[in-house]
């Protein structure tokens, strides 16, 4: 290897270092001109784009998801952020990964639900649970267990405002956390009683 080469080498692996910094502390503007210039169509890179992105969803920065989502074809990788953002409670950047196609049909889009019921992200969970692409009747009753079992209610009670939800109930099994909330989301549910009469007629 040359001296050409090595500078060549080195250049580039700083490059790498100043653009992954950029992205792992929100620095947009640094972020943005690399990404505009020659770092665009990088072929040295180490860390790849896939990886970023994850990092950029999980910290929360909005504006990094949504541009590298613009320039790169992340669509294989965009489960992973989606339940990196869900997760930390980053509903903008759960906003921007909505708009990338099939991202509803991942596996990850099961977790990121499960993930934000169980950390108390109710505006999330509410979101993925009225994107009309989802089929929530796989998993809801699974993003309801996490959420009781972290006694979070407010998410419970977001969950027990769908139909497709409470369908799921057992009223032969219908615990006392449940029960509260129903008598707390619905003015007709006073009673245990109540609450397994509505449950039937869902």
């Amino acid at each position: 290897m040359n001296n050409l080469d090595s500078y060549q080498l080195f250049e580039n692996r700083y490059s790498e270092v100043l653009f992954h910094n950029a992205v792992t502390t929100g620095n947009y503007e640094a972020f943005s001109a690399m990404l505009d210039g020659r770092w665009r169509n990088r072929s040295h890179q180490r860390v790849s784009n896939c990886e970023l992105f994850e990092i950029a969803a999980r910290h929360g920065y909005d504006k990094i998801v949504y541009k590298l989502s613009t320039y790169f074809n992340l669509e294989d990788c965009a489960g992973k952020a989606l339940t990196a953002a869900s997760s930390n409670g980053y509903i903008k950047v759960v906003e921007i990964l909505l708009q990338i196609p099939n991202v509803e049909t991942s596996i990850e889009f099961i977790r990121a639900f499960r993930a934000a019921a169980a950390n108390g992200h109710d505006k999330i969970v509410k979101l993925l649970l009225n994107d009309s692409r989802a089929n929530i009747n796989d998993y809801g009753s699974s993003a309801l267990s996490d959420a009781l079992r972290h006694n979070m209610l407010n998410v419970v009670s977001v969950l027990l405002q769908d139909t497709r939800i409470i369908k799921c109930l057992d009223i032969e099994t219908l615990s006392p956390k449940i029960t509260q909330v129903l008598i707390q989301t619905y003015d007709f549910v006073n009673t245990k009683e109540d609450a397994k009469m509505f449950i039937t007629m869902a």
